[in-house]
């Protein structure tokens, strides 16, 4: 609990975002969900910036740091990106991810596993479902290959689900700039 205690203390004293989403990632570490969707919640509450950013950056079963790190980027850039932070794929969080959809217009998701079936599969199943349209969808993941031993950094930079991936995919969908290995 020293984990939560200590974000919770940093948070009485800053409301930011950043803070939320690590107090709602202690949460969840100690399989305390539903401590970790409110705070996910109260966290979006006070900063709905993020929520009507430009591009959500949707993760699901990758490095946290490399989506935040990412965001930080581009705010840096001039692009307001919303980390929404997807603990599980099944039961997907319906109403978050179609309102964040439906704020931003366009949701980039990120996902550490294979990207045919794999989680932005699963977001784009349930925008069809939904009737929603005019909403981007990109998918970083691993593409269907093999994949070499390597550490876990080289291993994301080889499947281009790195800080610098996600970066230029989330530019290109802004602002029509390049994007190496991007998944659509």
């Amino acid at each position: 609990m020293d984990e939560i205690n200590r974000y919770q203390e940093i948070l009485a004293r800053e409301s930011s975002s950043l803070v939320f989403a690590a107090l709602s990632e202690a949460y969840r570490k100690r399989n305390m969900l539903d401590q970790a969707i409110a705070v996910c919640k109260k966290g979006l509450h006070h900063h709905p910036e993020f929520v009507s950013g430009r591009v959500a950056l949707a993760r699901a079963y990758v490095d946290k740091g490399e989506t935040y790190r990412a965001a930080k980027e581009l705010e840096k850039k001039g692009v307001r990106a919303a980390v929404v932070n997807c603990r599980f794929v099944k039961p997907l969080d319906k109403k978050l991810i179609l309102e964040t959809a439906q704020q931003s217009n366009r949701v980039l998701t990120v996902e550490e596993n294979v990207l045919q079936g794999g989680f932005g599969s699963a977001v784009l199943e349930l925008l069809a479902e939904e009737g929603l349209s005019g909403i981007r969808v990109v998918r970083l993941g691993i593409g269907d290959q093999f994949i070499e031993h390597a550490p876990q950094q080289v291993q994301r930079s080889m499947c281009s689900i790195d800080t610098p991936a996600i970066v230029q995919a989330a530019l290109a969908m802004v602002g029509g700039h390049n994007v190496q290995k991007a998944v659509s």
